[in-house]
């Protein structure tokens, strides 16, 4: 969850990303949602090690590392939207 990693793993190409998303904060660094969010795929894909998620195949993040990530990256207004299809979700980043 260190940002310098997040950083670092957001910028890299990723071959499920179907766009690389741009850091929208200041002085081009990653926006606290764009941290939280990048840290839950950087999560998400260590435990998968390459296995594939998609519609039908979902994977349930335990509730200690939501919380974990949460409380590192906190949205400003503490509200938090849950499960976003890929589509939607990449608007965000």
């Amino acid at each position: 969850m260190d940002s310098g990693v997040l950083e670092t793993y957001f910028r890299i190409p990723k071959v499920n990303w179907k766009r690389q998303p741009k850091p929208a904060g200041t002085n081009g660094r990653l926006t606290v949602k764009q941290y939280r969010l990048t840290a839950y795929r950087h999560f998400l894909e260590w435990v998968l090690q390459g296995e594939r998620l998609g519609r039908g195949c979902r994977v349930v993040l335990p509730a200690c590392v939501v919380q974990a990530i949460r409380q590192k990256y906190p949205a400003p207004d503490g509200q938090y939207c849950g499960h976003q299809e890929v589509e939607d979700a990449q608007e965000e980043l």
